[in-house]
């Protein structure tokens, strides 16, 4: 594998598609636990910024964390398109991060701003076929379960999920932040030079000999730890992927139900607190089971 340390503008800035396979989990970032060290970091380093631009002193580059990509196999219209491993919780929510501060410049009719996270947010029209193929404007397009969802907060439909939530959450806190400030369009403008220059990602990018099952187990973001169901959602559907099976069809009729948001309510046995779905393991094998899941996959042991 091939590793590297790159700005949101290798990222984002330029026309490709970011796809969270099937088999990865849901979104599950939340306020407490993710939303908020984000934003916090993020407005550290911009009023860093602000004061670096005071003393002439330089400006250290924050980290975010590490994404780990892997090579698809298949063509997106003319755009490239990378498979995300690992950290697609970083890369969703700094694309909900992204799409709340063009709110809040747009809210202040800051067009410059607007167009420069336009540019983060969105593909090029001319590079695919918008009717044929309209999500392909997003540069980050999430799994199944939450696709629906993205779509509509991303075309500033509002939503009540935790997308909507989010969004709504950057945007307050942008847009409250941007009112202590003297001069608000010149702290924005700052807040978009920050983003695009000194927020790092590592980027891992995997080759055809790497495993790429494994190096999602080993290398599992520190945000939200993967629950059992996570592993076997994700060897089932690899090995189903590899196997030439319709992954879609075999997640729409048999593993969409487990990825409600009541299964993985937490809940304590003896002095262990795991999600439903992780209580209940013979109740996921019987009725997958039972749904004839082992015969729609032509691979041996699954």
């Amino acid at each position: 594998m091939r590793a590297d340390t790159v700005d949101l503008r290798r990222i984002f800035g330029r026309d490709i598609r970011y796809t969270v396979p099937l088999f990865q989990r849901p979104y599950v970032w939340n306020r407490d636990d993710n939303w908020s060290a984000l934003w916090e970091d993020i407005r550290r380093t911009v009023e860093r910024a602000e004061q670096a631009a005071l003393t002439g002193d330089a400006l250290a580059p924050h980290f975010l964390g590490a994404v780990v990509f892997d090579e698809t196999p298949y063509l997106s219209s003319s755009l490239e398109t990378r498979q995300v491993i690992d950290g697609q919780q970083r890369l969703t929510t700094l694309q909900l991060f992204l799409f709340a501060a063009r709110l809040s410049a747009a809210a202040l009719n800051h067009e410059r701003s607007v167009r420069l996270l336009s540019k983060f947010l969105e593909n090029d029209e001319d590079l695919f076929d918008r009717v044929q193929h309209p999500d392909h404007l997003y540069k980050v397009w999430p799994t199944n379960a939450d696709r629906d969802e993205f779509r509509t907060v991303m075309r500033g439909q509002g939503g009540a999920g935790r997308f909507a939530e989010a969004v709504t959450y950057f945007k307050q806190e942008i847009d409250a932040w941007l009112a202590e400030a003297t001069e608000p369009e010149e702290r924005l403008g700052t807040l978009v030079q920050i983003l695009r220059e000194q927020l790092r990602l590592v980027i891992i990018d995997l080759e055809k000999h790497d495993d790429a099952q494994v190096v999602f187990e080993t290398l599992n973001s520190r945000g939200t730890p993967l629950e059992h169901a996570d592993l076997i959602k994700n060897l089932l559907f690899r090995d189903a992927e590899r196997a030439g099976v319709d992954v879609d069809r075999l997640y729409k009729m048999y593993w969409a139900p487990f990825d409600q948001d009541e299964l993985r309510t937490e809940q304590t046995t003896g002095r262990i607190t795991r999600s439903r779905l992780d209580v209940f393991p013979d109740v996921l094998a019987h009725d997958a089971n039972a749904a004839g899941v082992h015969r729609l996959l032509p691979v041996q042991g699954v």
